[in-house]
């Protein structure tokens, strides 16, 4: 029973951080959002899906993909802002805040899990040293475009509308080659 409200608590925060984004994606089909100017790669969406769905055992058809995604997006926005407010956070310190509870252990033990638990303890450990109201408002100023196949952004909520391939790219949001 703990372990499911962890899970879910870790799920509910990453869509909640997702929420606050907005945009549509980039051209290229490969990516699943760019955040920042950083490429979030389909494959790399889809082998987090896959270290998620061994990690808790679940067949990764029941992975909510758009939840992944968001975790990501948020984990990137929290690696600019700790950039910005010269923050620096350690493997060891990601692994110490995983360490705390079971499914934050449960992700650490899949290599393929790894990157998305880190991209939620680094959300966390930066929200902690700023402040989640300083971390919400500075997530809030950085560009990001979402792939429509993951839905779309609007008012700051995510929402499961399909988002229009046919909306011109804003130029300053393609990755830096």
């Amino acid at each position: 029973m703990v372990r499911k409200t962890v899970r879910v608590a870790c799920v509910g925060l990453a869509v909640a951080m997702a929420g606050m984004l907005s945009g549509c994606a980039g051209n290229n089909p490969s990516d699943a959002a760019i955040v920042g100017g950083t490429a979030i790669s389909q494959e790399a969406v889809d082998r987090n899906v896959q270290g998620l769905a061994e990690a808790f055992e679940l067949d990764a058809s029941r992975i909510n993909a758009r939840n992944v995604v968001g975790a990501m997006i948020t984990g990137l926005q929290a690696e600019q802002i700790a950039a910005r407010n010269n923050i620096t956070i350690t493997n060891a310190e990601r692994d110490a805040s995983l360490a705390t509870d079971e499914t934050g252990a449960q992700l650490l033990a899949v290599p393929d899990a790894k990157q998305l638990a880190y991209d939620l303890a680094d959300a966390q450990l930066v929200a902690q040293q700023l402040g989640p109201e300083a971390f919400t408002d500075q997530a809030k100023e950085i560009k990001v475009n979402l792939n429509p196949r993951y839905g779309n952004f609007k008012d700051g909520q995510m929402t499961g509308d399909s988002g229009s391939l046919s909306d011109p790219v804003d130029p300053e949001t393609q990755p830096v080659p």
